[in-house]
């Protein structure tokens, strides 16, 4: 069993952000089993700025397809990605300027963290966008 396992109730009703939230769901589990088994200092950290670094293109393109159907949840959905942001970020400098090592605490938090966006915030934008977006053939 996987350490965050995907499963129905994370859809969103709309393809391409389900697709890249499962790549995210993917690299949160690359990066807790890194953690978990005791890799090196740099495998840890470089899944953790892959997944830094993913997690950006997914959100510009949320944010994205947000602007182009006027989603009314835009403003307090991207104050949640650039907290996001801002804690990863955080974190990364953090693990580069010391020599501690990451807790297993963080791959806890960014499933919790991933996973409750995904329910709440990233559902209703799904549900509107299934609804106000054109899907180009």
């Amino acid at each position: 069993m996987a350490f965050f396992d995907w499963n129905p109730e994370l859809e969103t009703r709309f393809p391409v952000v389900d697709e890249q939230h499962r790549f995210l769901v993917g690299l949160v589990n690359e990066f807790y089993d890194a953690l978990h088994s005791g890799q090196a200092r740099e495998m840890v950290g470089g899944v953790l700025g892959r997944l830094a670094e993913y997690a950006g293109s997914h959100f510009a393109c949320e944010e994205r397809l947000m602007v182009e159907t006027s989603y009314p949840g835009f403003a307090a959905h991207k104050r949640e990605h650039e907290a996001l942001t801002s804690q990863v970020v955080k974190l990364l400098e953090e693990f580069h300027r010391t020599d501690q090592a990451l807790s297993v605490k963080v791959g806890f938090f960014l499933r919790d963290w991933l996973m409750n966006h995904i329910l709440k915030t990233d559902k209703a934008m799904g549900a509107y966008l299934a609804t106000h977006h054109q899907l180009s053939a």
